[in-house]
């Protein structure tokens, strides 16, 4: 098990807060690039809980929708994985919005066992809520919770206490359903499409075990999740980064790396002039493109003035709207990566004409500043001997210029590129990760 999980844990037992991993044990030594688990917490534990995360980096991310889920989620540098705590104070079931619920938190929390260091729920309770999960949430049983549900039946034939503990779980859960007698022969003959089939009556059971509790958590979630667009905008936009970095520090290679990582949502933006690498064109680009070189080889006439001017309007026009793409984009709550910004405009000779100068003016002047920019940073003689473009003295005079923009660019941070390409990713994303927790912990709204 990963250092970052055992010290999770280890705070959590510090702090003396009640929980309990519900399922998924046998997972926690795996490997797994996102690494969910899913945790029972006390009602009354849940703010210490909450504080006790942030302490060690946790984010609690947006939960509009999904009662009674909550969700934290830390980047473990050392092990390049994400650590998904999926955690509820109730026991509430139901597809596709939890609505069903069933009254067995406080009995799980006070038969609680030790396992691996961690506090997990006693077998017969595990055995129940992971049956749940199956018939209500997933409709299914996987193959993993096939093996751990028939391990914990198996077990009964030598453990008395445990089978009259389920047995007394499946008479109040099941009544007038199911016996645990006929559940068990169920299980021992992998008839699990059988037992799929009184997912229906289970569901009304308890429906109507409580109805008007049932209804409002349907309603009232049903409601939250379809105004999650407008949660985002209001209580919890995203973040804008910025790429910058000389020719060969890698930068291209790093946006999509960021842009594959599931937990970021992220939204990759190519602001370069390069349409093979481009995110976002309009569909005039390139013909306009053509025509523009043409007739700036060619002879002078209106003609080719014309096609010049439009081509000078549509990459105004283009370089518009990819910034209106990535804020839009931002108001979802995604993290928007701008490769390149209209910071690469300080690289280029100065402007010589006025439709060059006013270009760099407009796009300078009305282009919003990022959240952050992170300036990927690595010796000029370096960066030539990745690629062989230019020269070591031409991309360490870029190199200068991006360092020197550090005086006028207010949340820029430099990271050392000289690295291989995974170490680097890893610290941009711990950079980014860090940077939203803070803003997240500082807005308090999730």
């Amino acid at each position: 098990m990963e250092r970052y999980l055992v010290k999770t844990f280890e705070k959590l037992h510090q702090s003396q807060i009640r929980y309990g991993v519900l399922r998924g044990m046998d997972e926690l030594d795996t490997f797994f690039s996102i690494k969910e688990i899913d945790v029972l917490v006390a009602d009354e534990d849940i703010k210490n809980f909450e504080r006790v995360l942030g302490q060690i980096g946790y984010v609690v991310l947006p939960s509009w929708g999904f009662y009674p889920h909550r969700f934290y989620v830390a980047y473990d540098k050392e092990n390049d994985t994400w650590l998904k705590l999926d955690v509820v104070t109730r026991l509430v079931y139901g597809k596709p919005i939890r609505h069903l619920n069933v009254p067995l938190h406080d009995q799980c929390l006070n038969h609680l066992r030790m396992e691996k260091d961690l506090s997990a729920l006693a077998l017969e309770h595990e055995f129940i809520t992971l049956l749940l999960h199956c018939l209500l949430d997933k409709g299914a049983f996987d193959e993993k919770h096939r093996k751990r549900l028939a391990a914990i039946c198996a077990d009964t034939q030598s453990n008395q206490m445990l089978n009259n503990a389920i047995t007394h779980l499946v008479q109040t859960t099941f009544a007038g359903i199911l016996a645990w007698e006929e559940l068990k022969k169920l299980m021992e003959n992998n008839d699990w499409r059988v037992l799929l089939s009184f997912r229906r009556k289970l569901s009304r059971r308890l429906f109507w075990a409580s109805p008007f509790l049932s209804s409002w958590l349907f309603v009232s979630t049903f409601i939250h999740r379809r105004l999650r667009p407008f949660y985002f905008m209001v209580f919890r936009p995203g973040l804008s980064v910025a790429l910058l970095a000389p020719d060969g520090a890698g930068k291209s290679t790093l946006s999509r790396a960021l842009a594959e990582q599931k937990i970021l949502r992220a939204k990759l933006i190519y602001m370069g002039s390069n349409y093979d690498s481009a995110t976002v064109s309009l569909p005039t680009s390139r013909w306009l493109k053509r025509k523009a070189k043409a007739a700036k080889a060619g002879q002078q006439n209106v003609l080719s003035i014309l096609f010049r001017a439009m081509n000078y309007l549509n990459r105004l026009l283009e370089q518009w709207l990819r910034y209106f793409i990535g804020f839009a984009s931002k108001l979802t709550g995604k993290l928007v990566i701008f490769d390149r910004y209209s910071y690469d405009s300080y690289l280029a000779p100065p402007a010589k004409t006025i439709g060059k100068k006013t270009r760099r003016w407009l796009l300078r002047s009305t282009c919003p500043a990022p959240d952050m920019v992170i300036l990927l940073d690595a010796p000029g003689e370096v960066l030539f001997n990745r690629k062989g473009e230019h020269s070591a003295e031409i991309l360490e005079k870029q190199r200068q210029t991006f360092l020197s923009l550090q005086d006028k660019i207010e949340k820029m941070y430099v990271i050392n590129a000289t690295e291989n390409a995974k170490t680097v990713r890893k610290n941009v994303i711990s950079l980014i990760w860090n940077y939203y927790g803070n803003l997240v912990s500082r807005n308090g709204k999730h």
